[in-house]
């Protein structure tokens, strides 16, 4: 006989599979029996079911969840129950992989005002890849896959105050065939609102609570007035600063109380204050006088050359400047500088598509992703030739080697 047309999968769940399929009334009609079967690879035995030409579905249950099943569908023609019937050609098997199961037990640990934390029991080792948990509300969804099989909480942050949402939850399994989802459970949750009542119920409840230096409110008195305008207003206690300053030269303040009067803050070190009539030693005249004479001499005459390292002088109108020769930097010509290579991160983004399942529709929400690429930066090192301490310059962080 002919084999049936239009077989299909119908419906997948985490114990279950339910097949189709479709017999033409003149094609066949030899057709009295199909014969449809199910195994696991690797297993010799198989569960055989025959049923009466008129049935056109069917259903295997009691199945694992997470397995690769292989199924096979037969027809027979024959009269009556004939010990050999007449089997239709062989047809390719077909592959089916059933849902893992879906997390168990799920439950919120604790809702704040702009945070969810959920929790699961862990699934057995091996079982699932990963989990796709799905924040909906009325005007938008929001999905993040995370790769992790042996994750058993997760926390959902940047809420809203008072608002509504639906959290879902799906255990995700790698396959040939691709990713096999199981059936989301979900959660209906409502936000706290912003209401120091309704954080204290959390602490007494038991739930532990890190103390945070934050100080109070600056709207007190403004209250007060509001209520009594007669009452005479206290004076406000001096405003507390603190400063802070690190390594990159910012400097971070807080103030105690508000502040009416204005703050003038110099980044800027204030100029030098001349000194009049001061005293100095014998010695330290000897050396100031020696190193103006030197200097002018120097920068009157530049027959003497004091360009160093091959450098040439040229007379201006008041003094001289050199010309280095490449390699070399400085005044004088006295730094010796070379590129020195050394490995360096650059930051970079790019935009990812990820798709989100919602009652059995796949969405795709676009996020940008950064990324950190290794590359090669060169800094320029400076090292006097004469008896002076090495300097160094700033790094020049381009691939292309300008010359000095």
């Amino acid at each position: 006989p002919r084999p049936v047309e239009g077989f299909e999968i119908t419906n997948v769940t985490a114990s279950a599979i339910t097949v189709q399929w479709a017999l033409h009334r003149l094609k066949h009609s030899t057709v009295s029996r199909v014969r449809v079967s199910i195994r696991q690879p690797g297993d010799l035995a198989e569960r055989t079911v025959e049923l009466n030409s008129s049935v056109a579905q069917y259903t295997f249950l009691d199945l694992q969840p997470g397995e690769r099943y292989i199924v096979h569908v037969t027809t027979l023609s024959g009269l009556g129950m004939e010990d050999h019937p007449s089997e239709s050609l062989a047809t390719a098997p077909f592959h089916v992989w059933t849902k893992p199961l879906p997390p168990q037990n799920l439950t919120t640990s604790r809702v704040t005002a702009t945070t969810v934390s959920m929790a699961w029991e862990q699934p057995p080792a091996g079982t699932v890849e990963g989990y796709i948990i799905n924040v909906t509300t009325a005007q938008s969804v929001k999905s993040r896959y995370v790769p992790n099989g042996k994750l058993m909480s997760y926390t959902v942050r940047d809420l809203l105050p008072g608002q509504q949402y639906r959290l879902s939850v799906t255990a995700v399994q790698n396959t040939e065939q691709g990713q096999v989802h199981s059936e989301p459970i979900h959660l209906h949750i409502t936000t706290l609102q912003r209401d120091g009542a309704l954080e204290r119920r959390w602490s007494q409840a038991g739930h532990p609570r890190v103390l945070r230096n934050r100080l109070p409110p600056a709207f007190l008195p403004e209250l007060r007035l509001l209520a009594d305008h007669d009452t005479a207003e206290e004076p406000s206690p001096a405003p507390r600063f603190t400063e802070l300053v690190d390594g990159r030269g910012r400097i971070s303040a807080r103030f105690g109380t508000a502040l009416s009067k204005s703050i003038t803050v110099k980044t800027q070190p204030e100029a030098p204050v001349k000194l009049e009539n001061v005293e100095v030693s014998s010695q330290g005249r000897l050396a100031l006088q020696l190193r103006e004479a030197k200097n002018k001499s120097e920068g009157q005459n530049c027959s003497t050359n004091p360009c160093r390292n091959g450098g040439s002088c040229t007379r201006d109108t008041k003094s001289y400047h050199c010309d280095c020769r490449p390699g070399f930097k400085g005044q004088l010509c006295e730094l010796a500088c070379k590129k020195v290579p050394h490995s360096c991160t650059r930051l970079y983004s790019e935009t990812k598509s990820f798709p989100v399942w919602e009652g059995g529709t796949c969405h795709y929400l676009y996020r940008r992703v950064y990324k950190v690429h290794q590359d090669v930066c060169y800094k320029e090192n400076c090292e006097n030739t004469g008896s002076e301490k090495p300097t160094s310059r700033k790094p020049n962080n381009s691939h292309t080697l300008k010359k000095p």
